[in-house]
Formats: C-alpha cells, structure tokens, sequence
C-alpha cells in the first residue's frame, strides 16, 4: 500500500492509521518497530504525504528515537531527509534535531555514519543550520569520518564539509584543521569512486579560497591535485578540477 502515490495518501489521509504508525515508532516489539520504520520511509518518499507526516508531528518523535537498532535508525535517518525541507527544516531545528544527529555520529554503523552526515547536509542547507555546524563544531566530527576507512563514510563526510565551508568564519574554522586538506587531496585522486571524487574536490574548491588552506595545498599538493585522474566518461569531474587548479593558482592583488 505504502509503495505508491495513491496507497501513500490513503494512509495519511486516514487519522487511525497515521495514529498508529505514529505508535509503532516507540512499539516494545522490535519487528513492529522495523515494520512501521519502512512503511514511514516509503510514505515521506512522496512529498504529498512527507508533508502530512511533518504536519502529523512525526519529525519529534523519530528524533528521540535514533539510539534504536542499526536497521530502524537507518530508515529513520532515510525518512528525516525526506522530511527536511522547508518547514521539516525549520521544526528539526527547534526540536534540538541538530544536536541530536551530531550525536549520531558517534554511532560505529557506517551507514548510519552515512545517512546521519546527509541528514545534517540538509539542515546546514539553511544559515540557522550552519550557525549550529560552527557553534558545535561539526566540522572536528566531518574530519573525523573524512578519514574513516569505509567509503559510504568518508563520502558522505566529504559532502557535508562541502555544505559547512560555505562562509568565511566556516572556511577559518577549516583551516585550523590541518590534516583536512591532505585527506581531502587523497579523496580527489580516487576516481574509482566517483562520488567521492566530487565531493573531495568541491570541499577541497571550498576550503582552498581560505589563503592559509590555498598555500598548504599549493606548496605540498600541487602535484597530486594537478595529477588527479578522471573519468573520460565524467566532463563536470574535468571541469571541477579545473576550477580548483584555478584557485590554487589564484594570487590576490595587492593594492598599492
């Protein structure tokens, strides 16, 4: 029922059903809990009915209940990015969703690592969520992961520093973190892993318009960023290494 449109908006539509997948969410039954996780995941795929479950409250409620078994929080998290946007945004944030997915990322799961970096992506999407990033210094965490072995992880870090680097104070936090850049680089070179690629460079793009970044990179890296092999088959991933060539070889003017 929940796998289409039509069968989704029954759902919602319906105040004892939607009262009762509510109360799956918290259900003592571990099955019932992985059962109403997947039914939520496929309903919040539709924005429709995303829309209802926000209305409906369900964004609290899955909030406090991330420290649940592998399986259910990964749908969980699934659901959440599904549910963020606009107001979904606006009422993670005042329901302390921020705080929360950071302490997800103490989790050892990788894909729970994975899915908890692109749910904070999405609130650090708006200022309010990126202010929170530089207040809880979200950017220590990304690094961490960034070097972690297992590429659903350091992928989905590399995506998130992107997202958190955007603004100057956000680019002077990054620079103090100084085995970044280096990772970072390492990332870059891996075009096996195309995903990952993007993502290292665009952080990379990123973190470089800081000019203590741009120097470490240029005086120790130079040669590998300007090695890094592409896809033949990939041009934007031709063309995003041309644009991080272009800033390292960027010298400001001075004014005389």
């Amino acid at each position: 029922m929940a796998g289409v449109a039509m069968g989704k908006e029954v759902i919602v539509n319906n105040e004892g059903l939607l009262r009762n997948l509510l109360g799956t969410v918290e259900d003592s039954y571990f099955e019932v809990r992985l059962q109403g996780a997947a039914c939520l995941e496929m309903v919040a795929r539709y924005w429709k009915t995303a829309d209802a479950l926000v209305e409906a409250g369900f964004i609290p409620v899955l909030l406090t209940n991330l420290s649940d078994m592998e399986e259910i929080v990964e749908l969980h998290l699934e659901t959440l990015q599904s549910l963020f946007y606009c107001n979904g945004k606006k009422i993670a944030l005042e329901e302390d969703g921020f705080q929360t997915l950071v302490k997800v990322l103490d989790r050892d799961e990788g894909a729970i690592l994975a899915k908890g970096c692109q749910a904070l992506v999405k609130l650090c999407m708006v200022k309010e969520g990126r202010k929170l990033a530089k207040e809880l210094n979200l950017l220590k965490d990304l690094n961490r992961l960034l070097h972690d072995e297992r590429p659903e992880v350091y992928s989905a870090a590399a995506e998130a520093i992107m997202f958190c680097t955007i603004k100057s104070a956000e680019k002077i936090t990054a620079s103090k973190i100084t085995s970044m850049p280096k990772r970072l680089v390492e990332l870059s070179k891996n075009r096996l892993n195309p995903t990952a690629q993007i993502f290292a460079i665009k952080a990379l793009t990123c973190i470089c318009e800081h000019p203590l970044v741009r120097q470490d990179v240029r005086t120790n890296h130079y040669k590998d960023v300007e090695t890094i092999q592409l896809n033949e088959e990939r041009p934007d991933i031709a063309a995003l290494k041309n644009t991080l060539m272009t800033m390292l070889q960027w010298v400001p003017h001075r004014q005389h």
